[in-house]
């Protein structure tokens, strides 16, 4: 496996990001791997910078992971994904933050990985060509409003029938919980929905490599029925022919033919 990671931020934050490179380089393993930071230098909003970060692997990578900036990782948070990544399928998506209460749950069971049909965009690991796909499949099917890259995942996810992989416990945890960026896009407005803490991070001074990532999945995806409710609250987001189309071929759901409220025809 060889990793290579971005991080998506803005000036606004830009003390943030400086400590999170900072605590990066405390890995011990840092010099084998590439780091690029990606800044939304002219407030274009949440997904072009995501975007960016996504798009910026490193061309010898096999995955890539993309933190946002107000992240606390782990020590050791490069080398011990690394690690992980032996323990899972070659395509698995994985998450490195979660605020749900299940994945605390998963952790009193006993268990190194939680599988869900939600991902979080806090940290995220996807196989590279796994990522072209995502992106391509994103333009042709999801609207530009959709601000956000886990969005963007899970409805990738409901299309494909693809779950993600939670790390139990968490390894890293979202310090910037109560703080909002400010994007053009959005008329200078906070934008996005705040998202709490872990219940059950790792912790900053304790070891990513240290984890026994053997002791088994917890499987906690959503029920066909609940991936369709789930696929109507996106419907929004869709161009309406071609986002429909592409869930319908995956088996979740018909398409009737009619236009809802604020989605065209394409």
């Amino acid at each position: 496996m060889n990793l290579s990671v971005a991080i998506s931020t803005h000036p606004y934050r830009s003390e943030m990001c400086r400590q999170l490179v900072n605590k990066l380089s405390m890995d011990m393993d840092f010099g084998d791997y590439e780091l690029r930071v990606c800044i939304d230098e002219f407030s274009e909003g949440i997904w072009p910078n995501a975007r960016r970060a996504w798009e910026n692997y490193s061309p010898e990578a096999t995955h890539h992971m993309v933190l946002e900036d107000d992240v606390m990782p782990g020590k050791d948070l490069i080398s011990g994904v690394e690690l992980a990544l032996n323990y899972l399928d070659d395509g698995s998506v994985i998450s490195l933050f979660s605020a749900r209460e299940n994945i605390k749950e998963a952790e009193e069971q006993g268990f190194s990985w939680i599988k869900l049909s939600r991902s979080t965009g806090q940290g995220l690991v996807a196989p590279v060509e796994l990522i072209d796909d995502w992106l391509a499949w994103s333009d042709r099917n999801v609207r530009p409003k959709a601000p956000a890259a886990d969005t963007r995942w899970e409805i990738y996810g409901i299309a494909h029938k693809m779950p993600f992989f939670h790390t139990v416990p968490t390894l890293i945890e979202h310090i910037g919980a109560n703080d909002r960026v400010l994007s053009k896009a959005s008329g200078n407005r906070p934008i996005g929905h705040t998202v709490g803490r872990s219940p059950c991070f790792l912790g900053e001074d304790k070891s990513c490599k240290e984890i026994d990532w053997s002791k088994g999945v917890l499987d906690a995806t959503d029920s066909v029925s609940k991936s369709r409710q789930r696929y109507r609250s996106y419907e929004r987001l869709l161009y309406a022919k071609k986002g429909r189309e592409g869930l319908k071929n995956e088996g979740i759901r018909e398409t009737t033919g009619r236009d809802r409220k604020g989605v065209r025809r394409v």
